[in-house]
């Protein structure tokens, strides 16, 4: 069921993603660093991005500059125990999310609007187990043994937006404030923050 998923996901996206792409990039996120598998373990995350937009799109926002991006992506949560098989009813379970979404983003000098649409499955058929399983052997590190309580499988869906303003404090910093939520069957949350770029 996985290994035919992820084929459907590169076939339907990815293959004419290719063909127009203006860019690509690749992030990982992992808790290595702090030699645990706790809560949010790990993160992979492929996008390509491209300046070709729909035409209602560019209606809307024909003021600004506009970027369409294709993700595939998969997370990955674990309680701090991972070595043995009995259920932690305590900490939290073992859970996975494999996701196709679609980003617009519409800029101007000093503000961008983020809109996505995520949509995905959980449980086994997100191939977490294989995956981190794997990473683990290649890595000689523990063996996680409890993927059999995972949350179970299901097709989920969410809504994103974010807003991020930009703010010049003289000629070598900025200041990006970023706002914005999430509305979902898989993730429900608002989030605020901030990024300062020196150079």
């Amino acid at each position: 069921m996985y290994n035919r998923f992820m084929k459907l996901c590169i076939v339907l996206f990815f293959v004419p993603a290719i063909i127009f792409a203006n860019g690509f990039s690749m992030s990982l996120d992992n808790d290595t660093t702090h030699s645990t598998d706790r809560d949010y373990t790990h993160g992979t995350k492929f996008a390509y991005m491209y300046d070709k937009t729909p035409s209602l799109l560019d209606s809307v926002f024909k003021d600004r500059e506009k970027r369409v991006t294709y993700i595939l992506g998969q997370y990955m949560y674990t309680p701090d125990n991972i070595s043995t098989e009995e259920l932690i009813e305590e900490d939290r379970p073992y859970g996975g999310w494999l996701y196709l979404g679609y980003s617009f983003e519409a800029c101007t000098v000093k503000k961008c609007d983020v809109f996505e649409i995520d949509v995905g499955v959980t449980g086994d058929w997100a191939g977490t187990e294989d995956t981190q399983t794997a990473v683990h052997e290649l890595f000689d590190a523990r063996k996680p043994m409890g993927w059999d309580n995972q949350l179970g499988e299901e097709v989920g869906i969410d809504l994103i937006w974010q807003e991020k303003l930009k703010y010049k404090m003289g000629n070598y910093m900025e200041v990006i404030p970023h706002y914005g939520m999430s509305l979902g069957t898989i993730h429900t949350f608002a989030n605020v923050g901030f990024m300062v770029r020196v150079g």
